[in-house]
């Protein structure tokens, strides 16, 4: 990883460089997650992916890069004497960023990210939901209770309820 590249970039303000794709942007800064020097680790590809993360860059892309973080959270589990940990830690790290943005702009549906839990964080079958009257496996939806549609979490918004709080 081209230090004075990302110091570069860092001077910026984070600002995407045009001279490559996103995705070979990323793949080095993903590459450099893996990094034994914490100046590569610590103060340029991590910072750079939250930072991105944050200002959306990532929006269109959060699905498939939550299951590319997640594949790379089993890496060398098991390996004695090796530098894997830093990969899986600083993986972890990026994951948790993906589910930040995603609970701030619900860009990633509940499932995928319940997927991500059961098929890399848990040694444990996944829980789903069965609803009891048909035995089916059943998907939670948030309904209207006045019209009983599906709620998009983009098209609801919270307000005071007065009534309740002066009752």
């Amino acid at each position: 990883m081209e230090s004075t590249y990302w110091q570069d970039v860092m001077a910026a303000d984070y600002a995407v460089p045009h001279d490559r794709t996103l995705t070979e942007l990323t793949e080095e800064l993903v590459r450099g997650l893996a990094s034994t020097n914490p100046q590569v680790r610590d103060a340029l590809a991590y910072p750079t992916l939250a930072t991105w993360l944050e200002r959306g860059v990532y929006d269109d892309l959060l699905p498939g890069f939550g299951d590319g973080l997640c594949a790379g959270l089993n890496y060398g589990l098991g390996e004695d004497g090796t530098d894997t940990v830093f990969r899986r830690s600083f993986t972890a790290l990026t994951l948790a960023e993906v589910i930040h943005r995603d609970n701030a702009e619900f860009l990633v549906h509940d499932e995928v990210v319940m997927r991500w839990g059961d098929r890399h964080l848990s040694t444990d079958p996944p829980v789903v939901l069965r609803h009891n009257s048909c035995g089916h496996e059943a998907d939670p939806l948030l309904v209207c209770s006045h019209c009983h549609e599906e709620l998009d979490p983009h098209e609801v918004t919270p307000v005071r309820n007065v009534d309740v709080a002066t009752a």
